[in-house]
């Protein structure tokens, strides 16, 4: 599918102002008027919904959100991991660096407190990465939607939606593990072979409900006021070999993306494991720091596809002429 022409639109955010189209994506410029209002025959926004781009064009939109907000998420990231290595070397400092001559049995009955307080960073470490995930989210959902807003205002929104996107989460998990239970109590008594036709006969509707949570963290972000888990299941109705076969193209380019990063930090961990001095010391703390950043990066790859489907399904298209064509 063919993107319009750069141009002025009208905007998608407010209807009675044009916004420039790049013929890419939206830019900030704006200026009063609409077009459809003027009656011109370009037309403007039109409200489409159930019509997805091609994989192509997924691809190509994907990206394209990510490189618009793509400071905003490096500095989400870079912020929560700092916060979850502070706070764990805080921890490896106060507490470990006191039982390094006795064995685990002996720390844990003995160091109580230090326990305590591991839970609770644990606690604050999944705060902090849901929290990001959340911010991402919001500032792909915005790149896509044309909204302008700061990553510290998009990191204050995660902080905002964080309880509704978990309980929703846990409202959408439920089933998956009602089957999986189910699954097991049947099967406990069964032989392997049918054992296999009901892990078979599970597979299939849980991989169905797994990619209707895909879509949770979106339709939270959007805040419409309606079902998060029951929006996502309605986008994905329908539909759900079209969107499985963009995320399985998606998760291929992911993999890619994956193994040569992966060799990348294992040449500069193996380097930095040949220096045991303060230098290879340095350097594996670097490492990890990277590695804690990019593992918060790598969810914007995850979602910028959602985030694209999603706009693509529940509307925002340019008309131009007697041609439409999805915009970012």
């Amino acid at each position: 599918m063919s993107l319009p022409p750069a141009g002025w639109y009208d905007d998608p955010i407010d209807p009675t102002m044009q916004r420039w189209w790049d013929g890419d994506a939206w830019t900030e410029h704006r200026r009063s008027g609409s077009l459809g209002a003027a009656g011109s025959t370009g037309g403007g926004v039109a409200a489409r919904r159930g019509d997805m781009r091609d994989v192509g064009d997924m691809v190509s939109h994907a990206f394209s959100l990510i490189r618009l907000r793509l400071g905003g998420i490096i500095g989400v990231g870079v912020v929560a991991a700092s916060a979850i290595a502070v706070a764990y070397g805080v921890f490896i400092v106060a507490a470990f660096g006191m039982a390094f001559e006795v064995n685990a049995g002996e720390f844990i009955e003995s160091n109580t407190d230090a326990i305590v307080l591991l839970i609770f960073l644990f606690a604050v470490a999944g705060v902090l990465a849901v929290a990001s995930f959340l911010a991402t989210t919001t500032m792909l959902w915005d790149a896509a939607t044309g909204r302008s807003r700061s990553w510290g205002a998009a990191f204050a929104n995660g902080f905002r939606r964080l309880f509704p996107y978990l309980g929703w989460a846990i409202v959408g998990g439920l089933p998956m593990f009602g089957v999986l239970l189910l699954a097991a109590a049947v099967g406990s008594g069964l032989e392997n072979d049918a054992f296999g036709l009901i892990f078979l006969l599970v597979f299939i509707p849980l991989m169905y409900w797994s990619l209707v949570l895909y879509f949770v963290p979106v339709m939270v972000i959007r805040e419409t006021g309606e079902n998060a888990v029951m929006a996502s299941f309605q986008l994905v109705k329908g539909r759900w070999w079209r969107i499985f076969g963009r995320m399985l193209a998606w998760g291929l380019i992911m993999i890619g993306i994956g193994i040569g990063v992966g060799i990348m930090f294992s040449i500069v961990a193996a380097a930095a494991a040949n220096d045991g001095g303060p230098l290879g010391v340095a350097v594996a703390v670097l490492v990890a720091a990277i590695g804690l950043t990019a593992f918060f990066l790598s969810y914007a790859l995850q979602i910028a596809p959602i985030v694209s489907i999603t706009y693509d399904l529940v509307g925002g298209s340019v008309r131009a002429g007697d041609q439409t064509a999805d915009v970012a």
